[in-house]
Parts: structure tokens; C-alpha cells; sequence
């Protein structure tokens, strides 16, 4: 029984790691944007006309990958968070 419950465990773990990991993907992009937009002097001419702008400019200058630059850390952390907090709210996933 502790073995069937073990890798039930570590399946809900993984497949909720997973979610928290896809989820970091989708929403990164646009944290990135916010990140620009918030970060611009205020006392010289705006970057930036707004958060379609700031997506373009960034696509044509460095490609898509420029909106995922520095994204390790957070999705390491992203996955972490997603699996433990469904598995502290709902253990019985693991029964």
C-alpha cells in the first residue's frame, strides 16, 4: 500500500510541477512587458507607447526569446510552488 501511495505521489508531483511550468511559459512574456513598462525614466521621452508596443519593439529588435530571458529561476520556482501547494490543500490526489 505505501508503494501504490509513493508513486501516486510522485505522479500528482510531477503532473503538478508540469501545470506550474506551463503556466510560468504563458504568463512570463507579459510579466516581462510590465517589467519594461514600469522600469522606464520618467524624465526622458517614453520607450514605449504601451504593452503592444513594448511586445513589438522587443520581437523585432531580439526575437521571441528576448520576452523569456531569465526565465530558469522562475520556472524552477513556479513548479515548486504549483506542486506543493495542490498537494498540502488536496493530499488525497496522492490516495
Amino acid at each position: 500500500m505505501r508503494e501504490v501511495i509513493g508513486i501516486r505521489f510522485t505522479r500528482a508531483n510531477t503532473r503538478l510541477q508540469i501545470a506550474g511550468i506551463a503556466g510560468k511559459f504563458i504568463e512570463y512574456p507579459f510579466d516581462t512587458v510590465k517589467v519594461r513598462l514600469q522600469s522606464q525614466a520618467h524624465d526622458r521621452p517614453l520607450q514605449y507607447k504601451g504593452p503592444l508596443d513594448c511586445f513589438r519593439q522587443s520581437y523585432r529588435q531580439q526575437g521571441v526569446l528576448d520576452l523569456y530571458r531569465g526565465i530558469s529561476a522562475p520556472l524552477v520556482g513556479a513548479a515548486i510552488e504549483t506542486s506543493s501547494l495542490f498537494l498540502s490543500v488536496r493530499p488525497d490526489l496522492c490516495m
